[in-house]
């Protein structure tokens, strides 16, 4: 994961504090107002420390099996509701899957969702998790959108690098 200039913990005064009455619509559109006049720096450095808190709270409760998914699936339901740009820049440089259900809505969401695909660098699959079997087509009607992919790592699969070639264009590393 990228360093930033932050620190360690986010020193939020106001975030331990509970309101004493509940947001009222005049109040939600002031923070609006307000956060919306904000310089694009910081309301980037403000998703980045959502996206850490949430990671956070949920490690956590996958821990203490109050969560009963796994971190990368509880993830990827916030990528839409957090700035796009950064939770790619920090979440999808490097994936690894070891399940078939993931690897097909992966395959979905680099195919539908715009910048999923240029965000990954390193895609690594494990074919214990899928029985050592791989759709092999829906990797390659995916590989054309990974453009930034350069490299793939595969672990315990049974495969014939003469018959994708399509697939190892342009990697480094394989």
């Amino acid at each position: 994961m990228p360093r930033t200039h932050l620190p360690l913990e986010p020193r939020v005064p106001f975030a331990a504090v509970a309101p004493r009455r509940p947001f009222t619509r005049a109040w939600l559109r002031s923070f609006h107002r307000r956060y919306s006049a904000l310089p694009a720096e910081l309301k980037e450095e403000i998703a980045i420390w959502a996206i850490l808190i949430i990671r956070d709270a949920l490690k956590k409760d996958i821990k203490k099996r109050a969560l009963s998914v796994k971190l990368p699936d509880a993830l990827y339901g916030f990528a839409c509701a957090i700035n796009l740009k950064v939770f790619r820049r920090l979440v999808l440089p490097r994936v690894f899957i070891s399940r078939t259900d993931l690897f097909r809505s992966f395959g979905r969401s680099v195919r539908k969702i715009e910048g999923v695909a240029t965000s990954v660098v390193t895609l690594s699959l494990n074919g214990t998790g899928m029985g050592r079997q791989l759709d092999w087509q829906r990797l390659r009607r995916a590989r054309p959108h990974m453009r930034n992919l350069i490299s793939m790592g595969f672990v315990d699969f049974f495969m014939d690098y003469d018959n994708y070639p399509s697939l190892f264009e342009g990697l480094e590393y394989v």
